[in-house]
């Protein structure tokens, strides 16, 4: 059905996106183009994408033509396309729009459900403080600074990951998921840059952020709701990330 409606949809998806690039967010609700959520209400709002938009820290430009021929379908009554920035070109912020067909409708409409992105500028930081979560430095953690905001000390944090580690692994074993001599290879694992875009989140910004991250391990069958939260700071001296908690969501 999507494939189908989908040049039907083009311009009202570049009306959108011309409301996100002038920044009159108030607008899309104002004119209906944000979703209405199951419970009642909207499923996001004006101050929820202006604050990913901000936050995500660069410059919003119309989409080319051609880029919506990348427009993915989702499901049987959804769209995601990335938006675009001067800086960037194609960027990390996902769009994702609800197509609505009413019987008295000869076309289609487009609400916005969510939008996803996460700031790359801030990225490289948190790869250091996960790094060091990855070599098991969490001595040197508390030494960098990175535990200034959190009730958790070095012993605290090593006891969590260690805990986490066992008893994911266990319960693999158990379902017969994962072999008891594979245990030891179980492991967080480095996180590529690409990764922070499907498996983290910000809020905020751009000067102060809250970031959950899902961390990953070296076996995929090992559950990643391990997630590591943060406040990241961004300065004149760089970007300062002050880990607050570790746990499973």
């Amino acid at each position: 059905m999507i494939q189908y409606v989908l040049p039907t949809i083009i311009p009202a998806l570049k009306d959108i996106v011309y409301q996100l690039v002038v920044g009159d967010y108030a607008g899309l609700e104002e004119r209906g183009f944000i979703a209405p959520s199951w419970g009642g209400g909207l499923s996001t709002s004006a101050a929820e994408i202006a604050g990913v938009i901000e936050g995500y820290g660069a410059t919003l430009i119309d989409i080319p033509d051609e880029a919506f021929a990348t427009t993915k379908a989702e499901g049987s009554a959804g769209v995601a396309f990335n938006l675009w920035t001067a800086e960037e070109g194609q960027s990390g912020m996902t769009l994702h729009v609800r197509v609505v067909q009413d019987v008295d409708e000869d076309y289609p409409r487009v609400q916005i459900d969510r939008l996803e992105g996460f700031p790359p500028k801030i990225i490289p930081a948190l790869q250091e403080v996960i790094h060091q979560l990855v070599i098991g430095d969490y001595v040197g953690l508390e030494a960098d600074g990175h535990l200034s905001l959190s009730v958790l000390k070095a012993a605290d944090v090593q006891a969590i990951v260690t805990e986490y580690q066992d008893g994911a692994v266990a319960s693999a074993i158990e379902a017969g998921e994962l072999l008891p001599t594979s245990s030891e290879d179980c492991k967080l694992i480095d996180m590529p840059t690409s990764a922070f875009f499907k498996d983290a989140h910000a809020y905020g910004g751009p000067e102060e952020r809250s970031v959950d991250v899902d961390l990953w391990w070296s076996d995929e069958r090992l559950s990643r709701d391990l997630t590591l939260q943060a406040t990241v700071r961004s300065t004149s001296a760089g970007v300062d990330v002050q880990l607050r908690d570790l746990h499973v969501l």
